[in-house]
Formats: C-alpha cells, sequence, structure tokens
C-alpha cells in the first residue's frame, strides 16, 4: 500500500490549529480554576480570615447546589421559550399563508381582468370590422362601381 495515497484534509495550517487547540485548553483550565479555587484550604491568617474563606466557601457550594437543581428549572424556561417560538413560528405562518392567499386572489382578479379587456377590445375590432364591412356592402349595393376599390 502506498503511504501517501492516504491524505487527510485540514481546513487550517498545522500552526493556527496548534493555537486555537492551545486556546481552548487554557479556556477550560481557567473555567476549572475558577470553579474550583474556592476549595483551597486557607491556611494561614488570622481566624476571622478563615471564617470568612469558610463563609465563601459555603456560599460557592450553596451555588453549586442550586445550579444542580437549575437544570430542570432551565428545561421549564427552555421548553416556555420553545412553545414561544413555536406560537411565534405559527403566527408568521399563518400570517405568510393569509398574504399569499391575498396575493393569489389580487392575481386572479388582474388575470380576468386582463380577460374582460382583451375581449372587450376584441369585441370592438369586430364590431368595427362589422359595421365598416356594412357600409361597404350598402355602398356597393347603391353603386355597383367599386368607388372605394376594395374588390381588387
Amino acid at each position: 500500500m502506498n503511504p501517501y495515497s492516504w491524505h487527510t484534509a485540514y481546513a487550517e495550517t498545522a500552526d493556527a490549529t496548534y493555537s486555537t487547540q492551545r486556546e481552548r485548553q487554557l479556556k477550560k483550565k481557567k473555567i476549572w480554576e475558577e470553579q474550583y479555587n474556592h476549595y483551597k484550604v486557607y491556611y494561614y491568617g488570622s481566624r476571622q480570615d478563615k471564617e470568612f474563606k469558610n463563609s465563601q466557601m459555603r456560599n460557592v457550594l450553596k451555588v453549586q447546589m442550586e445550579q444542580v437543581k437549575d437544570p430542570h428549572k432551565t428545561f421549564v424556561a427552555t421548553v416556555g421559550e420553545s412553545q414561544q417560538a413555536a406560537e411565534v413560528d405559527k403566527s408568521w405562518e399563518s400570517h405568510n399563508q393569509e398574504e399569499k392567499k391575498h396575493h393569489r386572489k389580487t392575481l386572479i382578479t388582474y388575470r380576468d381582468d386582463n380577460k374582460k379587456l382583451i375581449e372587450l377590445k376584441a369585441h370592438v375590432r369586430r364590431e368595427a370590422k362589422e359595421a365598416e364591412n356594412r357600409l361597404e356592402r350598402n355602398i356597393l349595393a347603391q353603386n355597383p362601381i367599386n368607388w372605394n376599390q376594395s374588390l381588387t
């Protein structure tokens, strides 16, 4: 098997890929440190400082316990948001359908009016031609000589 026959295509160069991966790792590390930095034991300082650090740790634990309960709340909130989005989508869809119906009606009336206009023009043309033919027949009936030169 030819080792050069297998190619992997990259959208970026190796340096750019490395730098983006490195930035991603640094961000993950920073987030982890922010979350777990509060659990470090406070060895030095006065009793008040230690108590303050312990109270901060208790507050962080309370926040994290609320975050554990939060997925249900966020799920309920996202369900509500998705229902609102579905309602908005339905309203837009019905609005678009109404616009399409109105547009279709407008086009139908435009088409029908054009048909009537075309028929009216044809009728007027037909009437004018018939009137001209009648006039020529009358002229020929009165004077058999073709003065109008319509029979040439």
